[in-house]
């Protein structure tokens, strides 16, 4: 996995980000791994992307401004802290699926107190960062348990200073579906 990443890491000097060929070579690397990443990360369990978030998240940003700081999550949604205890949603660092099951109505937003019910903010600077979240996925059979988790993504990455229209957190499709998202995120930017 690390080599399929590493892989995906550009270094675009400001002018050469508008140049084509530059873009053709990114768009067709992320087509060739694109499967290579679901297929390996099918495989793993218990990612710690609130850890990463808290620790290693800086090594994603290059402090000169001729750069655009790109990260791409692919993740279900929920988040595996080790370090937490209990199952409530409030300022939390660990979703797990039992913890949606107070919102598992069809009136869940109504239920959310939009104060308490929240991902813990751990940067508070990732405004020159910007966050493609692909592949939210319920493990339930509720409907709306993914728009529950991007509304809890979503939040939590406003919370972090990512600026609004530089984040976008996506439900789960085919990766076919996938290099239409990705080449819509890049484009836009």
């Amino acid at each position: 996995m690390d080599a399929i990443i590493s892989g995906l890491e550009f270094n675009c000097p400001g002018e050469a980000v508008e140049n084509k060929k530059i873009h053709d070579i990114i768009v067709e690397r992320y087509e060739q791994n694109l499967n290579k990443i679901y297929n390996q990360g099918n495989r793993q369990e218990n990612s710690d992307i609130w850890g990463f978030f808290r620790d290693e998240v800086h090594r994603c940003i290059e402090k000169d401004t001729n750069y655009c700081n790109i990260l791409v999550i692919f993740t279900d949604g929920y988040l595996r802290y080790d370090g937490r205890k209990d199952s409530k949603l409030v300022n939390t660092t660990s979703i797990q699926p039992q913890y949606l099951f107070p919102y598992r109505r069809p009136d869940w937003s109504n239920l959310i107190d939009r104060d308490k019910v929240s991902i813990a903010p751990c940067q508070e600077n990732l405004q020159n960062l910007e966050i493609l979240v692909l592949e939210i996925k319920g493990e339930n059979s509720f409907v709306d348990e993914e728009n529950i988790l991007i509304y809890l993504w979503e939040e939590w990455l406003k919370k972090m200073g990512v600026k609004e229209n530089n984040y976008l957190v996506l439900k789960s499709a085919l990766p076919s579906m996938r290099k239409i998202d990705i080449e819509y995120f890049l484009n836009q930017k």
